[in-house]
């Protein structure tokens, strides 16, 4: 799946030059489900804490994606 994503990211940014975050996130989403990035990451971070773990670095395979998104909306609609 890791290999999927980062294709994907690939294909999003290659044609990209010096745009602004904006027009990245938009790009972006035209290649991930966003929405479903959100669940998979809140669902494997949720699991970890139930596991005992509380910092993300330690919450392997856990994934921050949720909240990266948060913040790249965030800045798009600025």
């Amino acid at each position: 799946m890791n290999n999927l994503w980062e294709e994907k990211i690939d294909e999003a940014t290659e044609n990209l030059e010096n745009n602004l975050e904006k027009d990245l996130y938009k790009k972006l989403c035209e290649f991930v489900n966003e929405e479903n990035a959100i669940k998979i990451a809140q669902q494997k971070r949720k699991q970890c804490i139930e596991n005992g773990l509380s910092v993300p670095s330690k919450m392997i395979p856990c994934t921050m994606v949720d909240e990266l998104i948060k913040e790249i909306r965030q800045k798009s609609q600025e």
